[in-house]
């Protein structure tokens, strides 16, 4: 036992333990503290990953429902939400249709946006030669192939009524006037000039799966509307 302690170490075999230490201590290293955070770290990019492929998947099921919506509509030649910029042919279905009224004249508001949904405001006054007249103008734009939504319907009698009497809306020349918005998409669209550059770029960047169109949805406006024609 004296002799072991007095034993004195060469040079060789200290530099052989300090190398055993190290070897040690990166053996511990490696088993107690690398290998622990790189499992962490496939596990979070496993899930990560896991998360990104079911969010495609919903966009996915979301598009695919769309897409057979719009199908369905266009079979059953139901208003479709185009994609912008749709203002030529909306103002060829007005005029189309306004055209047989006696005098109209349209006022028109700046687009606006709201995610990927794009509403455009119009003021429409009109004279027809009656009330069922001017019900029908507006039935055909309700019925025509571009979802939109009247409300704030007035409706005027301009014939002359006898004293203590009301006009009869039923004969004569009526005014009409009211509100109604065009809906239109950003998703498909080829330009979306004229529209705010940082709402729409985030909505095509969203895409159709995240197409906010709950009012595009029968509203109470829009039931008023159709009670105004009569339905």
């Amino acid at each position: 036992m004296r002799s072991l302690m007095q034993y004195v170490l060469t040079r060789t075999q200290k530099l052989a333990l300090v190398i055993l230490a190290l070897l040690v201590l990166l053996a511990g290293w490696y088993v107690g503290i690398y290998t622990p955070i790189q499992d962490r770290i496939r596990a979070a990019d496993t899930a990560g990953l896991e998360d990104e492929i079911a969010l495609e998947q919903i966009k996915a099921s979301k598009i695919k429902a769309m897409q057979a919506e719009i199908d369905e509509n266009r079979a059953s030649g139901a208003p479709v939400v185009p994609s912008y910029n749709n203002f030529k042919q909306e103002l060829e279905q007005l005029n189309e249709v306004y055209g047989r009224a006696y005098e109209f004249s349209f006022t028109f508001s700046e687009p606006e946006v709201d995610g990927t949904g794009v509403r455009r405001n119009i003021a429409v006054y009109c004279e027809a030669e009656n009330y069922d007249a001017a019900a029908e103008l507006m039935r055909q734009i309700l019925q025509g192939p571009y979802r939109s939504m009247i409300h704030d319907v007035s409706i005027n009698s301009m014939a002359r009524a006898l004293p203590n009497q009301m006009a009869d809306l039923k004969k004569g020349r009526v005014s009409l006037s009211f509100n109604m918005t065009y809906y239109e998409t950003t998703v498909g669209a080829d330009s979306l000039e004229g529209l705010p550059v940082e709402e729409t770029q985030q909505a095509q960047a969203d895409g159709l799966a995240n197409s906010d169109l709950s009012d595009l949805q029968r509203s109470d406006l829009e039931t008023a509307a159709e009670a105004a024609l009569g339905e």
